[in-house]
């Protein structure tokens, strides 16, 4: 119950919901797991960064390390036969879905690297099969699903800007300010 309270002292309640749809939090499990879904520009990442900071759990985003690997050459080594490199680039510069069985490596390879007592994951699963294939793999301590009201979610969409200098992401809408 530690991880509900504090991500739900902090939400806006008028504009974010976010709903326990799993809750195995249990001092005996491992290591844990815990999963943000949510629509793009929901806040998974910002209420997971917080999230993060309070449990001291990394979190994970298979869509920022998708991006890391397209730009860094990187992925030469760690693709699947299903992936070339130029096949990964156009599907993440497009916005299709990955490959399950390459996601799943992916997120497997993290997991296995992780040393806390637990990591957040941002972006997966996506898919039903992904799913499954997390699920056979470890327990899923807990299922985050932020909900916000779509005409907030588009000004925020909207509102998203990357730095040309850092790359840094920002926002320029405050869902606070959104009437």
């Amino acid at each position: 119950m530690i991880a509900s309270n504090i991500l739900l002292k902090r939400i806006p309640k008028r504009n974010a919901i976010i709903i326990l749809s799993s809750f195995n939090f249990n001092k005996n499990n491992n290591k844990k797991v815990i999963i943000l879904f949510g629509p793009p520009g929901a806040g998974k990442g910002t209420y997971g960064k917080l999230l993060s900071k309070d449990l001291n759990f990394p979190i994970f985003s298979t869509g920022d390390e998708l991006r890391r690997l397209v730009s860094s050459n990187e992925n030469k080594t760690n693709l699947t036969n299903t992936n070339t490199e130029k096949d990964l680039k156009q599907q993440v510069n497009s916005g299709k879905l990955i490959d399950d069985n390459f996601m799943f490596e992916l997120v497997k390879k993290k997991l296995k690297e992780v040393v806390a007592d637990g990591i957040l994951l941002d972006g997966y699963p996506r898919t039903i099969n992904q799913a499954i294939k997390l699920e056979s793999y470890i327990n899923i301590s807990l299922v985050l699903n932020i909900f916000i009201k779509e005409e907030y979610l588009i000004k925020k969409l909207l509102g998203r800007r990357v730095c040309n200098g850092c790359d840094a992401s920002y926002n320029v809408c405050d869902i606070l300010e959104v009437n």
